[in-house]
């Protein structure tokens, strides 16, 4: 298929996914919510509005004009295990790999084994190229490189049983939140937006604060009560229960409100329920926390009146403002590596 077609063929997954509130997605979303319980309808809605407007065609446009991309298809294999943390989160490398012109051999998580077979069913009514270079199987076998995401434990197993083809591997990785200490109530809220979407369970999920000393934990709380919903959601409840029971035994000094757990920690990644904070003495201060975090920071987010600005090389291009963090653009890769170069680097 012509790279011309190949952007068609993407720019429709666009339209579908834009379309998700219409009454055919009704049952996919629902079979999803009875095969996990964390994609509740309005994450999975949530989920792929935003990879929607991620398609959208002037974004699109904006992204791949940056390539050098052949106008014939390698047909290549390309192996990728997705994740299965918030809804058809591993759709993007999918999408890469139809873009730099390769067949795509597609190991689904068992907790998203809904979203993405419906999609396809659509994708190949309208484009039946696609059904013989998009193939969901059970195990990977056949394979010229792979790009596989995981926990941190999976990634070694990654790197071992793949280490004989090129490969991209992932780990885990979380997104942080620069406090300056005049926050607003409705900066708060932005703020939280990026806490409890798809309950915390994303890369791009705040798990940590960097605050000034005091930091104003009333105001913070206060300024999130209308997200106390999410305690309902029994998964949830549960998370928040069993770790404040363990950090209460454990003599942890937390705070609470009863739908989230904060208290003082150097780990990057928290637990459901909780979100770690740390004190910064000042901007130097704060610059050496980022770069020694680095590693594990998918992105940072801040206030629109914080005038900190990231300095660590790395982490540059991975700062949005509070609210943003869960709608990238196609461009803001996972761990900061370009995936579609890589694919593109796969033909030469």
């Amino acid at each position: 298929m012509h790279y011309k077609q190949r952007i068609e063929s993407i720019e429709y997954l666009g339209h579908i996914l834009e379309d998700v509130n219409s009454e055919h997605w009704q049952p996919c979303i629902s079979k999803t919510y009875q095969e996990n319980q964390w994609f509740t309808p309005t994450n999975t809605v949530k989920a792929l509005s935003n990879l929607g407007n991620m398609l959208s065609k002037d974004l699109v446009s904006q992204w791949l004009n940056q390539y050098n991309i052949s106008d014939e298809s390698s047909n290549k294999k390309i192996g990728i295990i997705m994740a299965g943390n918030i809804p058809l989160v591993g759709l993007h490398d999918l999408v890469s790999c139809m873009i730099a012109g390769h067949d795509a051999v597609i190991k689904m998580s068992r907790d998203d084994k809904v979203l993405l077979p419906y999609l396809l069913e659509q994708l190949f009514n309208k484009f039946p190229y696609w059904k013989e270079h998009i193939t969901l199987v059970d195990k990977l076998t056949t394979y010229d490189a792979v790009i596989a995401t995981g926990s941190n434990n999976t990634s070694r197993h990654f790197q071992y049983y793949f280490k004989h083809v090129p490969h991209l591997i992932r780990k885990n990785r979380h997104s942080v939140a620069i406090i300056k200490g005049d926050e607003t109530k409705s900066d708060f809220e932005l703020l939280a937006e990026d806490l409890f979407s798809y309950f915390g369970l994303g890369c791009r999920n705040v798990s940590k604060f960097y605050v000034p000393e005091p930091f104003d934990y009333p105001t913070f709380y206060d300024s999130i009560e209308s997200f106390n919903d999410i305690k309902n959601h029994n998964k949830y409840a549960n998370n928040h229960t069993y770790n404040k029971a363990i950090n209460i035994m454990n003599l942890v000094k937390i705070y609470d409100n009863d739908f989230l757990i904060l208290y003082e920690s150097e780990q990057v990644g928290s637990p459901v329920a909780v979100c770690h904070y740390e004190f910064y003495k000042n901007e130097v201060d704060l610059q050496r926390l980022l770069q020694r975090d680095a590693e594990h920071i998918q992105c940072v987010v801040k206030s629109n009146q914080n005038p900190f600005e990231v300095t660590i090389d790395e982490l540059k291009d991975r700062t949005f403002l509070f609210g943003e963090a869960q709608c990238p653009n196609p461009w803001d890769y996972a761990d900061g590596v370009d995936t579609l170069q890589w694919l593109i680097e796969r033909n030469q």
